[in-house]
């Protein structure tokens, strides 16, 4: 009888998990550990406690269970426990910006023979989002697409769904409004293909957030509010602060955007307060510099550089060229209008030194990418051009100057899609 109970228990937690009732999930998965279950059991339950509080924003407690698992998986000498472990690891750290860490993880893990297949491709997804993370553009993309056609080769639409996501997030970031809402409604129309009863429906909210950003971007603030407001509302109901803060900033962002600075102010801080909590120094990041441009908006010009200095000292921290770029691009504006001509003249050096670094620079044109909306293209090699000055359709080959390779095929912003 015994025996039955201990077996019905992990059984319950799943299903509360899959119900998004992850709180009382994680207290049935630790009652579950409380029985002094095998090694093996004890080693599911660690991921699927890591799992849990992963999907609630509780960064730092998955990670505990992370290494938990990772010292099982030692004391075990299992090599598919190891890689599991690896993963997680890798997961947690990606979440807090922890990049270089989130690489090495998904390296190990890929080179562990036992590693699952359908693991694969969710490590390939991992790798790709910490390259973003670190502004490794042409490492991510490539990332991106072994993820995208393994999902392909496993029928896993979970993965077409995360990977057109974040490739969304990706375009959108280096202002191709278009690509970035081609991606994201890609996604949006897979994820609304799934089953309300099916468990991956959690990741509407996250694909509609991601679709509201460059809706945002191109003033549809209707179908932004929409997008966020659902998404708000859904991830309150489940606990998903990750979702949620960044409803806030996209909220704020519009009401700063329509002039309304004083409701963009608190929204902004209740939103760093809580990517503060989750560790989220990327998230930090965009509130900060949101905050500074409402300062700016508000007259305060030594307010909004002291923001942005402290967004850019986190970009540095984390090593996200990009975000770095951004802040310099805003404190080499917020100098000059102050007229501090120097501190203004050094920004835009580290400004171009940057752009150089990330190869924002289009290898036909030579003109910087980003400076306004406008299409990108992305060779075979993961270098990204500016859309017109790609080739026409009918050619099947284009040289990149930037990595000197020769030749290379083209892929358009639709061959990915497979």
């Amino acid at each position: 009888m015994g025996q039955k109970i201990a077996k019905k228990e992990p059984e319950r937690g799943t299903r509360l998990y899959d119900e998004q009732r992850f709180e009382e999930a994680i207290e049935e998965f630790k009652l579950c550990l409380t029985r002094k279950p095998k090694s093996s059991e004890e080693f599911l339950l660690y991921g699927q406690i890591c799992r849990c509080y992963l999907d609630i924003g509780k960064t730092g407690e998955a990670l505990d269970f992370a290494n938990k698992q990772m010292e099982q998986a030692n004391q075990s000498n299992d090599n598919s426990m190891k890689s599991e472990a690896f993963f997680h690891l890798a997961l947690c750290n990606e979440l807090i910006g922890e990049f270089s860490k989130s690489i090495s993880f998904c390296r190990n893990s890929l080179q562990i023979d036992e590693t699952q297949n359908h693991l694969k491709a969710y490590l390939y997804l991992c790798l790709g989002n910490s390259y973003v993370g670190l502004s490794e553009f042409p490492k991510a993309w490539k990332s991106y697409y072994t993820a995208l056609s393994r999902a392909h080769t496993n029928g896993d639409k979970l993965i077409e769904i995360l990977v057109n996501t974040r490739l969304g997030i990706l375009f959108t970031s280096l202002n191709d409004y278009d690509g970035g809402i081609d991606y994201c409604s890609k996604a949006w129309d897979l994820v609304n293909d799934i089953k309300e009863s099916d468990p991956n429906i959690k990741y509407r909210r996250l694909v509609g957030v991601s679709l509201a950003v460059p809706y945002r971007k191109t003033g549809r603030y209707k179908d932004c509010t929409d997008l966020c407001e659902d998404a708000m509302k859904v991830a309150m109901l489940y606990g998903d602060t990750v979702v949620q803060v960044r409803c806030m900033v996209l909220f704020a962002d519009i009401h700063r955007r329509r002039g309304d600075n004083e409701r963009a102010l608190p929204r902004y801080e209740s939103a760093l307060s809580l990517m503060e909590r989750i560790g989220d120094r990327v998230g930090q990041v965009d509130a900060l510099l949101g905050m500074s441009k409402t300062h700016t908006n508000l007259l305060k010009p030594q307010k909004a550089i002291e923001l942005a200095l402290k967004a850019l000292e986190i970009a540095q921290k984390v090593g996200n060229k990009l975000q770095m770029l951004r802040c310099h691009s805003s404190l080499k504006s917020l100098y000059f209008d102050t007229r501090e001509s120097t501190l203004s003249s050094r920004h835009h050096t580290l400004l171009k030194q940057l752009a150089e670094e990330t190869d924002l620079y289009c290898g036909t044109c030579d003109e910087m990418m980003g400076q306004q909306p406008e299409r990108l293209s992305v060779l075979i090699c993961g270098h990204f051009i500016h859309g017109r000055c790609s080739s026409s359709k009918s050619e099947s080959r284009q040289f990149c100057s930037i990595c000197k390779k020769r030749p290379v095929t083209n892929l358009s912003s639709t061959a990915i899609d497979g």
